[in-house]
This record gives C-alpha cells, sequence and structure tokens, in this order.
C-alpha cells in the first residue's frame, strides 16, 4: 500500500512540491555509463507517494550496511540506469541549464560529491 512522502514545505511551490501527477508522451533520454539513447515514450509520474520504500537506494544501503541483503530488483525495474524526463516545452539549453543546477544542489550543496565542472554551452 502507497503512503503519502514526507514533504518541505518550504521547498517551493512548483507542481512538483504539490503532489501532482504527470503524464503523456514527451522525449527521454536515457543513460547507463558511457552508453545514452533518446527516445520518445509515454511516461506517468506519481509524486508524493511511496509504494516500495524497499526499491530506494537509501534503503537499500542501509540494509546491506546492516548485514541483510536487499531485495532483488526484477529485470523490469531500473538498476543502474538513468532516465531524464524533458517537458516538451522546455529547451535544450534550459533542461541542460536545469539539470547542472539539480545536480549542485542535490550533490554539491549536502557534500556528498566533490565534481568539476564546465558551464553548459549549448
Amino acid at each position: 500500500m502507497a503512503k503519502v512522502a514526507d514533504v518541505d514545505d518550504e521547498a517551493g511551490s512548483s507542481r512538483l512540491w504539490n503532489g501532482e501527477g504527470f503524464h503523456g508522451t514527451t522525449m527521454i533520454y536515457g543513460a547507463k555509463g558511457d552508453d545514452s539513447v533518446p527516445a520518445q515514450c509515454d511516461y506517468e509520474i506519481v509524486l508524493m507517494l511511496e509504494s516500495r520504500p524497499e526499491q530506494v537506494r537509501a534503503y537499500r544501503k542501509s540494509r546491506m550496511k546492516s548485514g541483510r541483503k536487499p531485495a532483488k530488483l526484477a529485470s523490469d525495474q531500473l538498476h543502474d540506469e538513468l532516465f531524464v524526463v524533458i517537458g516538451p516545452k522546455m529547451t535544450p539549453l534550459s533542461a541542460a541549464e536545469t539539470l547542472e543546477r539539480a545536480w549542485r544542489h542535490a550533490f554539491e550543496a549536502k557534500g556528498s560529491v566533490s565534481v568539476r565542472t564546465t558551464p553548459v554551452t549549448t
């Protein structure tokens, strides 16, 4: 059974933080290691629900740290792949700039990753 995720009410007023869902057809970019591929696809994203927390990386790591094996991921679930879903009104330059800001917010600001980046020039 899915449960509502904890929300940071100070995070912003974007549709992302208001628990809205998204669906449609758009371009995605999939990547794994040095391999990447653009593709048009249908998507459905449901935010603010935690229906399978055992699939989240932090949960899996905590199990391994405590000496327990995490559940095996099914072949049709994400493993070590990355997918970027880009809305049809977003330009390539805006997508690159937004990804760069998101990276900095998620990793560099929290001190978990040290990266040297170059400015986006698309």
